[in-house]
Parts: structure tokens; sequence; C-alpha cells
């Protein structure tokens, strides 16, 4: 096989790890209030990219790990073995998706009077429905 070839497939296969790794740290960053996405658009977009790219991440793996050097059999361990693990992303990440309720803190200021003393205030943030 051509050294181009080899180039490519680790590329790609070093490219999609890295997708992963950045996605999960950042779905892990997500979580923390203090960090805001300022608009619905942004926030979905955001979750559509990870909820989408982890598992073809996973899959492009296979294009590394899938060799004419090693048998068939271990081919085609590693074949269901990856498609199981995307699977199973799916799932987690489908299960994610609906615990954390589908929506997104954004930082808009709020004005608001108090009721009981007639005081005014301003709100920071809130919590805004994705769909």
């Amino acid at each position: 096989m051509s050294h181009s070839i080899i180039w490519v497939r680790k590329l790609i296969f070093y490219g999609a790890l890295l997708f992963v790794l950045i996605a999960l740290c950042s779905l892990a960053g997500k979580q923390n209030p203090t960090y805001a996405v300022s608009y619905n658009d942004e926030a979905g977009n955001f979750y559509d990219l990870i909820v989408c790219g982890i598992p073809v991440a996973i899959l492009l793996t296979l294009f590394y790990t899938v060799r004419r050097e090693h048998s068939f059999f271990k081919n085609m361990v590693t074949i269901c073995a990856t498609v199981l693990v995307t699977f199973f992303s799916i799932v987690m990440l489908v299960e994610f998706l609906f615990s954390i309720g589908i929506a997104v803190w954004k930082g808009d200021p709020w004005v608001f009077r108090s009721a009981g003393t007639g005081t005014a205030g301003i709100l920071f943030g809130g919590w805004i429905p994705l769909m």
C-alpha cells in the first residue's frame, strides 16, 4: 500500500479520535452554568454536531483499524465491536440529550420588580427551551 494512502488513513483515524476527545471534554465543560451559549441556535448547532459527529467519528476509526495484514476474523471482530460502540454512543447521547431537559442557559438580563417591596432588580440568565 502506498505511503500516501497510509498517511491519509492515519490522518482520518487520529482526526476522528481528536474530535471525540474534544467533543467529550466540551460536553463536560458545557454543563458548568458559568459558561453560556449566547443564542439558542448556537446551542442547538453545538449539540447537533456532537450527537451526529461522535458516532460518525467512531465509525471513521475503522479506516485505520481494519487492515489487510489482519485475519478476516480479527477484522470482523473489529468491525462488530466498532459498530456496537457506535450504537452504544448513540443511545448514551440521546439519553444525555433528554436527561438535561433540552434547554440552554441564556445570559440575557431580565428586569423585574418585587411584588412585596416594590424594589426593582435585574436578573441575568435563565433557562430557555431549545424546542
